[in-house]
């Protein structure tokens, strides 16, 4: 079994309290003690304050437990379910909640919230004869192997009858307290009492920081790191599909596939801009200007279109040149001729 290093306190009157080290004791006092950095800090609650219900909360889930605890306490325990706390483990605790509560408040805002807390009754060892006696803070408590309580000379005498009883000497009494704090068979501390988790020391919680803003920090500069590859590779694949599909189309060819593909693409379009894209930018320029028509339109192996346009007058039939330049063409210019009042001439039309 682990032996404890720490403080445990006894409630009572007056709080007193020992310091062990490996389960030998080291100090001892009364009122509240200082607390060491991290030191671990157990408590032990009166028995008169306990009631235990012996070996029922054995094996069972808590909530199971409770429950099986709420209806005995019905019938043994003055007070109000909702004023109760109930605490299960091998047995069956119940305090008052409220006196619970305060006492708590109490060790805590001194700095001295204890966990476990285990009841009065429970430090004794269970002996399989008889029963052992040992005093308990303020207190004296007796056990034997299915019962646990407060000492009380008008009763003690009908509950214990003929058997043993052997009485613990001092020093076997302190002793005894750090081993019931290492078997807490029911701790107090549970359920709406249940310690909040501490992440220990002020240097333990800066190096947990530490680490999770380090992992925050790699994941800020990783993600678009891993984008970046993921739309490299994307940008691999979609050029090796297109490789692949144009393969299939120029298949025979000398050239590369998509060399092969944009002369069979420059075949089918034209020279230069190709028919299509001139052709356009052409009829554009024409609907732009007002009045003004196209009488023919052709387009040679060379690239170059040559358009009849007729226009009202010639300043009509400048400012459809410039569209075309605007469209990135060059304009070439032939005769003007005037036909029922309207000017007309010939456009050669090329890439500049």
């Amino acid at each position: 079994m682990t032996e404890y290093t720490g403080l445990v306190l006894l409630a009572g009157e007056q709080t007193r309290w020992w310091r062990f080290t490996d389960g030998a004791p080291v100090a001892s006092g009364t009122g509240l003690p200082e607390r060491a950095e991290n030191e671990a800090v157990a408590a032990i609650y009166p028995a008169a304050e306990t009631t235990l219900f012996m070996g029922l909360g054995a094996g069972l889930p808590r909530a199971q437990a409770v429950a099986i605890g709420q209806r005995m306490a019905a019938d043994s325990v003055l007070a109000a379910p909702e004023d109760l706390h109930f605490a299960a483990g091998a047995h069956i605790a119940v305090v008052d909640r409220h006196r619970f509560a305060a006492w708590l408040a109490d060790l805590t805002e001194a700095g001295l919230a204890p966990a476990p807390i285990i009841p009065a009754q429970l430090v004794p060892a269970a002996v399989e004869q008889g029963f052992v006696r040992m005093a308990v803070g303020e207190e004296t408590v007796l056990r034997s192997s299915d019962l646990a309580f407060l000492s009380d000379p008008a009763y003690d005498e009908v509950l214990i009858a003929n058997q043993h009883v052997e009485q613990l000497s001092e020093e076997d009494e302190v002793l005894q307290l750090a081993r019931a704090v290492v078997a807490a068979e029911v701790d107090l501390r549970q359920g709406a009492f249940a310690p909040a988790r501490s992440w220990g020391s002020t240097r333990r919680f800066a190096q947990i920081c530490g680490v999770l803003v380090s992992l925050i920090l790699l994941a800020t500069v990783l993600t678009p790191l891993m984008l970046a590859v993921r739309l490299q590779l994307s940008a691999a694949q979609i050029d090796r599909t297109s490789d692949d599909l144009a393969r299939t189309v120029v298949a025979g060819e000398e050239l590369e596939p998509q060399a092969a593909l944009e002369r069979r693409l420059t075949a089918l379009r034209g020279p230069g801009l190709g028919f299509s894209a001139t052709a356009a930018a052409l009829l554009d320029a024409v609907k732009s200007t007002k009045g003004s028509s196209l009488a023919a339109l052709t387009f040679d192996a060379q690239g170059v279109a040559k358009a009849t346009v007729q226009a009202p007058n010639e300043a009509d039939l400048l400012a459809m040149a410039d569209r075309i330049r605007a469209a990135g063409l060059d304009v070439n210019r032939g005769p003007t001729s005037v036909t029922n009042g309207a000017r007309r001439t010939a456009f050669e039309v090329r890439v500049k």
